[in-house]
Parts: C-alpha cells; sequence; structure tokens
C-alpha cells in the first residue's frame, strides 16, 4: 500500500509539471492524482498564471519519498508522505516565453509533505506543503 501511495505522488508531480507548462490544470490529468485542498491550489496558481501569461518549463525531481503514517483502520486509507522536492530546474517564463530572472537566495530544494487518501481509483493527494525552510 506504501509503494502505491508513493507512485501517486510522483505521478501527481509529473501532472503538476504539465499543469504548470501550460497554466491550466484540464492540460493534465491531475484530478487523477489530486483532490480537495491541493487540486483548489494547482487550479487558483494555474489561473493566476494565465492571467499575468507566465507558464513553467522544466521539471521538479522528487526523490526520498516515504510514507511517514499510514491509517488503515478507516474506510479510506489515510497516508502521510515526506519527500525531497527539487525544483531548481524549473523556470519560470513570462508572456513572450522568456525566463524570468529569480532571486539568488531562491530555495530550490527542500522538503515536502503530503496528506493523501485512498480512494477506489487509487490514491489523492489531499494537501501538499513545502518546506522551504527545511533544506534536503
Amino acid at each position: 500500500m506504501e509503494a502505491e501511495a508513493v507512485k501517486a505522488y510522483s505521478g501527481y508531480w509529473r501532472e503538476m509539471e504539465r499543469a504548470y507548462a501550460a497554466a491550466d490544470v484540464k492540460a493534465s490529468k491531475l484530478t487523477s492524482y489530486a483532490s480537495g485542498v491541493a487540486l483548489v491550489k494547482a487550479q487558483v496558481e494555474t489561473e493566476r498564471m494565465k492571467k499575468n501569461g507566465s507558464t513553467l518549463s522544466g521539471g521538479v525531481t522528487v526523490t526520498n519519498s516515504t510514507v511517514t503514517q499510514l491509517d488503515n483502520s478507516k474506510k479510506l486509507p489515510k497516508a502521510e508522505l515526506s519527500s525531497c522536492l527539487d525544483v531548481s530546474k524549473w523556470i519560470s517564463l513570462d508572456k513572450e516565453g522568456k525566463p524570468v530572472a529569480l532571486p539568488s537566495t531562491r530555495v530550490t530544494k527542500y522538503v515536502a509533505t503530503a496528506t493523501m487518501e485512498r480512494w477506489a481509483d487509487g490514491w489523492r493527494v489531499l494537501t501538499a506543503q513545502p518546506h522551504a525552510d527545511q533544506p534536503c
């Protein structure tokens, strides 16, 4: 069950890359991997990006994904997951597709946590929280 959650979490980030590259959640299969706060947050962020004419290019590297807590006692099992998120290859692009200068102090490799729930058709990320103050 833990391996399934980790695989779904990787799928979540793969689809986040697609959504941010297009500035549109509908350009991805994110709804197959996210729900609740995580999905709403992605929708709000991509709408803001679309309004500003910006996108993200490149990718995210997710390593050391570990289920830190698993609760099978409920109808819908829940899991807490921790990973190392490396966004150093994610490049912010402006309306013309040109890279936007980012602060040199930008944190690009940090711990991220997620709360997940197992539905009939697979695991969903309900919350995803970056911890930029926790390098990895």
